[in-house]
């Protein structure tokens, strides 16, 4: 089962970058599935001005964590919506990764998260957490 939280999270975070900078990217196509999708199933259970507020202020993690919020709300118990939701968010990921040359693989293990970025010749893993709390990266 996956982790709606987790998902309205990953949703969010694949659009940002491009509502800060006023959407044009959006428009050009890159998350413009995802946010249309966004968009639509958050206005028809009325959440239009939380929409509203996160186009207009994207680095406020107040407004965020609202529309965080109402995704999760929304996918609870709806397996539809999960599955489309997830499909979107996986395509818009590939779509700027495309766009970026980049590419990023995360990989969940016992206990920590790994992910690994590839920029250009330059990988970066995590590998985890020493235990005077900073990262292990290789």
């Amino acid at each position: 089962m996956i982790d709606i939280a987790a998902l309205a999270v990953g949703a969010l975070a694949a659009v940002l970058p491009y509502l800060a900078k006023g959407g044009e990217e959006i428009a050009k196509g890159a998350g413009a599935d995802l946010w249309k999708w966004i968009e639509s199933k958050l206005s028809q259970k009325g959440k239009e001005k939380n929409i509203t507020d996160l186009e207009a202020s994207p680095n406020d993690p107040r407004i965020r964590g609202k529309v965080e919020e109402n995704l999760h709300d929304l996918l609870q118990d709806d397996d539809s919506l999960i599955n489309e939701l997830e499909a979107l968010v996986n395509a818009a990921r590939a779509n700027i990764l495309d766009q970026s040359g980049d590419s990023t693989t995360n990989v969940s293990g016992t206990g920590h998260i790994v992910i690994e970025r590839t920029t250009g010749t330059t990988i970066s893993i995590k590998t985890g957490t020493r235990k005077d709390g900073t990262e292990k990266t290789t």
